[in-house]
């Protein structure tokens, strides 16, 4: 049995690339976008939409971010699979946004903010307005002076927070 939802959790996987994907599309559809995702195979696809259906697919083309939520049709679980890094492209907003922040802020606020939102518009009725959040970037400057190479040689030492707003 861990086999098979190793599996079914690899081939949630690879779906996590598949885009343009929305709620109550034709099952031809949905294979054929499965099938535009690099690696998966015809007998993948055919298997992967007799389990599941899409429930929801958010894209953010200025963020990079791309997530979908599945329902397995039998088990009636729900799971949400979240796509890596997209592209190699360096003027990809994946590359020139989210990775520069994980690499100096630990995070993609920008990517956490969608993802959040996202969540959040799942979790309530259609009918309800919700609240969407962003990140900013705030940049406090600090009262003490760090000296560097020479003591004549000052530089205001800066710190940056990110406040959901």
């Amino acid at each position: 049995m861990v086999i098979k939802s190793l599996f079914n959790d690899a081939l949630l996987a690879q779906a996590a690339y598949a885009t343009k994907l929305t709620a109550g599309m034709k099952e031809s559809e949905f294979i054929d976008a499965l099938l535009r995702v690099s690696g998966v195979t015809q007998a993948q696809a055919e298997y992967f939409v007799s389990k599941y259906r899409v429930v929801e697919q958010v894209e953010n083309a200025d963020t990079g971010f791309s997530a979908t939520l599945f329902e397995n049709k039998e088990t009636l679980e729900y799971h949400l699979a979240t796509r890596g890094t997209d592209s190699s492209n360096p003027l990809n907003p994946d590359w020139i946004d989210a990775n520069v922040d994980n690499l100096f802020h630990g995070a993609s606020y920008d990517q956490v903010a969608v993802l959040l939102n996202f969540y959040l518009r799942l979790t309530h009725a259609q009918t309800e307005t919700v609240a969407q959040f962003a990140f900013e970037e705030l940049v406090l400057a600090s009262d003490a002076q760090t000296k560097h190479r020479h003591p004549s040689l000052m530089a205001q030492k800066q710190t940056s927070y990110y406040a959901l707003i």
